[in-house]
C-alpha cells in the first residue's frame, strides 16, 4: 500500500517497504549475466543504472495500474463521471508508455529489463473525484521522488547520458503534471462534492 486513509499522502512506511523491495527483488546481482548472454553494446553502463532503470519501470507500470482502476471507478453506473474517467485513463496509458520508453532505453544501453510483479492498487473505492486527484497527486509526487533518486544514482556513476534521458524525457514532464493535478484539485475545493463534481466533469477536459 502507499496512500494513507484519506489518499492525501503517501505512508512512508510502506513506500519505504515496497522500494525496499524492490530493491533487493531488482538488484545489480540479480541481473548479472553470464559470459554468452552479455552485451557487446554496453558502455559505462553499471548494474547499479541498470538495477535502477528496471525498479522505474515497477513504479511506472504501477502508476498505470492506479489510474485504470481510477478511471473504470469513476465509468460506473453508481458513480458516472465519464470526463473524469477518461481523463485517467489517458493517465494510465502514458505511464504505461513512460514504462514501455524506460524498457526500450534499457536495451538501448545494452541492459537487461527484468520484470517484477505490479502491486494492486491499494482500493477500489476512490471516493469523491477530489479525493481520487488528491491520492493522484500523491502518486504523481512519489513517481517524481523516484526518478530524483534515479537521477542520482546516474549521476553518481558518472552516466552523462542516463541523466540526460531522464531530464529530458521525465522530469520536466513530472512537475508539469504535479501542477495541472495541483489546479484540478483547487477546482474540485472550490465546487465541492455532488453536483458540483457533475458540473465539474461537464466542463472537464481529458
Amino acid at each position: 500500500m502507499f496512500f494513507s486513509a484519506n489518499t492525501k499522502s503517501f505512508v512512508s512506511v510502506n513506500r519505504t517497504t515496497y522500494l525496499f523491495h524492490l530493491v533487493t527483488h531488482i538488484s545489480p546481482t540479480s541481473m548479472a549475466q553470464d559470459g554468452s548472454s552479455s552485451s557487446v553494446i554496453r558502455q559505462n553502463f553499471t548494474p547499479e543504472v541498470e538495477a535502477a532503470i528496471n525498479k522505474q519501470i515497477n513504479i511506472e507500470l504501477y502508476a498505470s495500474y492506479v489510474y485504470l482502476s481510477i478511471s473504470y471507478y469513476f465509468d460506473r453506473d453508481d458513480v458516472a463521471l465519464p470526463n473524469i474517467s477518461k481523463w485517467f485513463k489517458k493517465q494510465s496509458e502514458e505511464e504505461r508508455e513512460h514504462g514501455m520508453t524506460f524498457m526500450k532505453y534499457q536495451n538501448t544501453r545494452g541492459g537487461r529489463v527484468v520484470l517484477q510483479d505490479i502491486q494492486k492498487p491499494e482500493k477500489d473505492e476512490w471516493g469523491t473525484a477530489l479525493e481520487a486527484f488528491q491520492a493522484a497527486l500523491a502518486l504523481e509526487k512519489f513517481n517524481n521522488q523516484s526518478l530524483i533518486e534515479l537521477h542520482s544514482v546516474s549521476a553518481q556513476n558518472n552516466d552523462a547520458q542516463m541523466c540526460d534521458f531522464v531530464e529530458d524525457k521525465f522530469l520536466r514532464e513530472q512537475v508539469e503534471s504535479i501542477e495541472e493535478i495541483g489546479k484540478i484539485i483547487t477546482q474540485l475545493k472550490r465546487v465541492g462534492k455532488g453536483l458540483g463534481e457533475f458540473m465539474f466533469d461537464k466542463e472537464f477536459e481529458s
